[in-house]
């Protein structure tokens, strides 16, 4: 069994790792085709996102935390990572352009994307920022922005019920007034409902009363392999996302949550470090994709060579993600925290979703 930091549950870090790693099979679609493997559904973001919810009222519950404070912690741990690897996008783009498609080195497109500012790459492009995740990062930025103003205005748990009223209204202002404003339109888009889902997981998880009994034990487990396989089957493209995806990360997260409180953890030490360093596999799992895909297009790989080479590619992911993590994310975090005034001990409120 993994071993347990204070304040970290490992069955969410089991998720988390879960969710990063789908993401990465997601954008190998060329790839798992030719290892006679199906593509998995974009499910993994829903689940960050619920993920998010989840861990941004658990780690302030019950403490003191200014809006400030929780603000600043949160720049300190998206910030850095995602500037400097959106930089590196850039110059790659402005090097070796024949490397990317929609990404150009267009200095206004790299100041939206430092900024969280939802725009598209030329007309008829993909809604993305120049280093393509980052499009989940405007819906995290936006809900830390809602969050660290409720923190500061309101006491809890007043301050979580206007979060959730605030995603909720800018939903209901999508679908009733149509914003013609890109940034607008994007950012109240109905998936912004998953943070709400993960905050409704906490406060649920927060005050239920678990024992050890069998039964229940059993039921949420059965709970748990139902989401999951929800989670990433196909029908759920049919429905709204925050309903075919949303509501059974929803459930995952609940039913783990509860099952880690009777004592079932379902973690081990390689998948928690997958976890923790979930936000730099994330950030960086695009720059080994991209050419394992073309290596399989160039050389026409397919059946058990196919499926050796994906095994390989999973592998690099994970490898160049933790170690991104342990040398590059966790120093980098750590100095600028000192800068921002963070002390250490404070500088990462909690691990990301993202």
């Amino acid at each position: 069994m993994a071993k347990k930091s204070a304040g970290v549950l490992l069955n969410v870090q089991t998720l988390r790792a879960v969710a990063v790693m789908s993401v990465a099979l997601f954008h190998l679609w060329i790839l798992l085709p030719a290892a006679g493997l199906p593509t998995p559904p974009a499910s993994g973001v829903d689940l960050f996102f619920v993920i998010s919810g989840f861990i941004m009222v658990q780690v302030t519950i019950g403490k003191e935390v200014s809006g400030g404070v929780f603000a600043l912690n949160r720049i300190t741990r998206i910030v850095p990572l995602y500037w400097l690897f959106t930089g590196l996008q850039f110059l790659v783009a402005l090097a070796l352009p024949s490397l990317l498609n929609s990404t150009k080195a267009n200095p206004v497109w790299l100041a939206k994307s430092l900024f969280f500012i939802p725009f598209q790459k030329g007309e008829g492009g993909p809604l993305t920022p120049l280093l393509g995740v980052g499009w989940t990062l405007n819906y995290e930025m936006l809900f830390y922005g809602l969050f660290a103003l409720s923190l500061a205005w309101l006491r809890k748990p007043w301050c979580y019920v206007a979060v959730v009223t605030a995603l909720v209204g800018l939903v209901v202002w999508n679908l009733l007034a149509r914003p013609a404003a890109l940034p607008l339109e994007f950012l109240s888009r109905p998936i912004v409902l998953e943070f709400a889902l993960g905050m409704a997981a906490a406060g649920i998880c927060r005050r239920l009363k678990v024992g050890s009994r069998v039964p229940l034990r059993g039921a949420l487990a059965l709970t748990a392999l139902v989401s999951l396989g929800l989670l990433f089957h196909t029908w759920s493209a049919a429905v709204p996302r925050v309903v075919g995806y949303g509501i059974p990360a929803f459930l995952l997260v609940c039913s783990l949550v509860i099952l880690e409180k009777s004592g079932r953890v379902f973690c081990c030490a390689p998948v928690k470090a997958v976890g923790d360093a979930s936000y730099s596999i994330y950030l960086t799992h695009n720059f080994i994709t991209t050419p394992a895909q073309n290596v399989v297009t160039t050389l026409h790989l397919d059946g058990p060579a196919a499926f050796g080479f994906l095994l390989l590619t999973l592998a690099v992911i994970v490898v160049v993600g933790v170690l991104t993590h342990r040398y590059l994310e966790e120093p980098l975090t750590r100095v600028v925290g000192r800068a921002l005034g963070v002390r250490p001990a404070r500088a990462v409120l909690a691990p990301t979703a993202v």
